[in-house]
């Protein structure tokens, strides 16, 4: 168990709590910074969290688009322009990799309709 104070940052599996829903700066910062370094130097000697960087990167694009929809989606749309390099792609296929998922804008909502296809509540609407 962890006590976090009012006037410290409080966070739950990688997302600040403290008065509305974001994530942590430098995680941000640095996942900025790794997506030029990409873009202008290539993958060579690039990590994040380890594994499959390509997926791992769409992966946290994807993440943070869920909590900062904004954001998320400005994070997507560098990643696609990088990995759309041809430079890029070729090292991507050096490395045996694959992108499983091209990042796209995510969908959201119309206003006003908190009913699916079936008639049944967005789960949000059932507490």
């Amino acid at each position: 168990m962890k006590v976090m104070r009012k006037g410290a940052k409080q966070e739950v599996t990688g997302i600040v709590v403290n008065k509305k829903a974001g994530i942590d700066r430098k995680m941000l910062h640095r996942f900025r910074a790794l997506i030029q370094q990409i873009a202008k130097h290539g993958l060579d000697n690039k990590k994040w969290k380890g594994g499959n960087i390509v997926s791992e990167m769409i992966g946290y694009a994807n993440f943070v688009a869920q909590v900062k929809p904004a954001q998320g989606n400005k994070f997507k749309v560098q990643l696609q322009q990088a990995f759309a390099n041809p430079g890029i792609q070729q090292q991507i296929q050096n490395l045996g990799l694959t992108i499983s998922a091209t990042p796209k804008k995510i969908a959201t909502p119309s206003p006003g309709k908190n009913e699916n296809k079936e008639g049944d509540k967005n789960w949000w609407d059932v507490v």
